[in-house]
């Protein structure tokens, strides 16, 4: 459901974005300096990504987060209002709340604003976040019960790598998960096999 959700609204933004935007993708799972400097050189990109949710019992109101991110050599004042060539972080904003406010069936933007985060400032960077909604009615009994039992592994066994300061780069944390090698190595691990019943 979550991302059912998340790649109609994905598809609807790269039909209308699909030449003014370097990325339309989910969010990416960083932070810090690395999220930074991604979107460094990703801008003008627009992230989606699931924030929340509610339910009646019947239906269920599906939260998202659409973050605009743009950036421009020549001043920030063309970094949000567009210099001709690149599109502006306003008119940016603007068309995400027109396609969620009407043309994109059954979403609707609920708020907008302009967060304020140092790092990004001194990267150069604009950021807007659009939150918008849509409402989709929970499956039917008989639809869950018709789930196939074998579209899911059975869970075999876990392991888990333990990092303590100072920690390791997200790109080691990926790696070990891989299992490459890496300069850095975990503080711990640890393995539980689980015998079959």
């Amino acid at each position: 459901m979550i991302q059912d959700n998340m790649d109609e609204l994905l598809t609807g933004l790269r039909n209308i974005f699909a030449r003014k935007m370097r990325v339309i993708d989910q969010m990416p799972t960083l932070a810090g300096k690395e999220l930074v400097t991604r979107f460094q050189m990703e801008a003008p990109a627009l992230y989606v990504a699931p924030i929340g949710g509610s339910s009646d019992g019947d239906a269920n109101d599906l939260n998202f987060g659409i973050l605009a991110v743009t950036k421009n050599a020549q001043s920030s004042t063309a970094s949000r209002a567009g210099d001709g060539i690149e599109i502006g972080l306003h008119k940016t904003m603007d068309v995400v709340m027109q396609i969620t406010g009407g043309w994109l069936d059954g979403w609707r933007w609920i708020s907008f604003d302009f967060p304020d985060d140092a790092a990004f400032n001194r990267a150069g960077l604009d950021v807007g976040l659009v939150r918008v909604a849509t409402r989709c009615t929970n499956p039917a009994s008989d639809e869950l019960l018709a789930f196939p039992a074998d579209s899911l592994p059975d869970l075999l066994g876990l392991t888990a790598y333990f990092d303590v300061e100072p920690f390791a780069s997200a790109e080691d944390h990926r790696a070990w998960l891989d299992g490459e090698e890496t300069p850095t190595a975990p503080d711990a691990v640890a393995t539980v096999n689980l015998e079959a019943p």
